[in-house]
């Protein structure tokens, strides 16, 4: 017995918390390179999910987890995706895509139930940043000499293709922690070194041109002049010399900002007047589409893999073309989603599945505007804003960040 007892406190010791901190730097950077290999990626979900299933007291996590109501939701989110393999017809797309969202249900046991110190969180933050800065400076300079294939301006990276939108995503978290950084400190070369970053950060942003990530920075830039107003003012010298770069950012990057000024034009045109059309862009016509699906399965949409399906099915009976990628396809021709995470749910869980999706974005607002750092509160807004035009959880790419992002920042404190 007392041999069993010393073999417990030992057990009871062990650093889990350490092993979980030490894990997720593993992660971090196979979520950032994870096309170029996914074994640090996997790796590194699951050394954080073992370290903590070895965690002792079962009971202690479980009532942390319901003290986290953006974590308990988000699992009960999940409850209801499973559930659809009930009336779901394509069940190799559900295990697919269940596949992808178990990364959200592991992580969402480990940062509802884990603390960390904010040195530890300040250095899992820096570490994002510095892993995701040198490929964004590498991708800034094939972009303005187009030396290459690969080029911001065509929606590629050098960390991959055909994943635009999800690096907005990524940088756009980079830069809130950058600026966040930026505010805090007083030590001179520090600022210089975090101002570079940012002006890099924002000129990557505005090549990429994700539309609601130029609506998100403009809502973010403009609460933070009012918030700091008066040191604008009182350091006016420093605020014009701002402006007068971000005029230049601004001013070099016209070409992609004026296109999709006159993209969001014509689409807002083609809302107003049913006989205007638009060739530039299919999103307009999905929503069209998803709201004559979605009303007549509003309960328990059409399951996890067939909401696809359906949209693709109804797609193709419509004459629509699209001038996409240099070329001119029909509409019932391309790999369909929602483009928006909130219709998505819709589609494949309905309000069962939705209801539990909004109670854990409202308690992860609502629990980040408490902390000390409002940057947890902005990275929230920003998955959150993201969301309305872009289903995140149907790739890797989208599902790993909300995983860990989401999850880690929405924590109650």
């Amino acid at each position: 017995m007392p041999q069993e007892k010393k073999l417990k406190s030992f057990y009871r010791s062990l650093p889990f918390d350490s092993l979980i901190y030490y894990s997720s730097f593993i992660f971090l950077f196979g979520l950032v390179y994870q096309d170029f290999t996914k074994i640090l990626l996997t790796l590194g979900i699951s050394l954080v999910s073992f370290f903590w299933l070895l965690k002792p007291n079962y009971n202690e996590k479980w009532v942390l987890l319901r003290a986290n109501k953006p974590h308990f939701y988000i699992l009960i989110f999940l409850l209801f995706q499973a559930l659809s393999i009930f009336w779901v017809e394509n069940t190799k797309e559900y295990g697919r895509l269940l596949t992808l969202l178990t990364s959200i249900f592991l992580f969402a046991g480990v940062w509802g139930t884990t603390n960390f110190n904010e040195k530890k969180i300040t250095n899992l933050k820096l570490f994002f940043l510095v892993i995701l800065f040198l490929p964004v400076v590498y991708d800034l300079f094939l972009s303005f000499f187009d030396k290459v294939e690969l080029s911001l301006k065509k929606g590629d990276s050098v960390l991959g293709k055909g994943i635009k939108h999800y690096l907005s995503t990524y940088i756009c978290t980079a830069l809130i922690i950058a600026i966040s950084f930026l505010k805090r400190t007083n030590i001179r070369w520090q600022k210089l070194l975090l101002g570079i970053v940012v002006m890099f950060f924002l000129t990557a942003i505005l090549l990429i041109s994700s539309r609601i990530h130029f609506l998100f920075i403009l809502i973010y830039s403009l609460f933070q002049f009012y918030k700091r107003r008066h040191v604008f003012v009182k350091k006016w010298k420093y605020s014009l010399s701002f402006i007068f770069v971000a005029l230049l950012l601004l001013f070099f990057n016209r070409q992609p900002i004026l296109y999709k000024f006159h993209e969001t034009k014509d689409e807002i045109h083609s809302i107003f007047d049913e006989t205007y059309y638009t060739s530039s862009n299919p999103r307009f016509y999905i929503w069209q589409d998803s709201y004559a699906l979605i009303k007549d399965q509003i309960l328990f949409g059409f399951g996890l893999g067939d909401e696809q399906q359906v949209l693709t099915q109804k797609a193709k009976k419509r004459d629509l073309y699209f001038w996409l990628d240099n070329k001119n396809v029909t509409y019932g021709s391309l790999n369909l989603n929602y483009h928006s995470q909130y219709i998505q749910t819709l589609a494949t869980v309905g309000l069962f599945g939705f209801i539990p999706l909004i109670l854990s974005i409202i308690f992860a607002l609502r629990f980040s505007l408490k902390q000390t750092d409002k940057a947890a509160f902005w990275i929230i807004f920003l998955i959150a804003t993201t969301m309305f035009t872009e289903s995140i959880l149907l790739r890797q790419w989208g599902t790993v960040y909300f995983a860990f992002f989401f999850l880690f920042f929405a924590k109650k404190k």
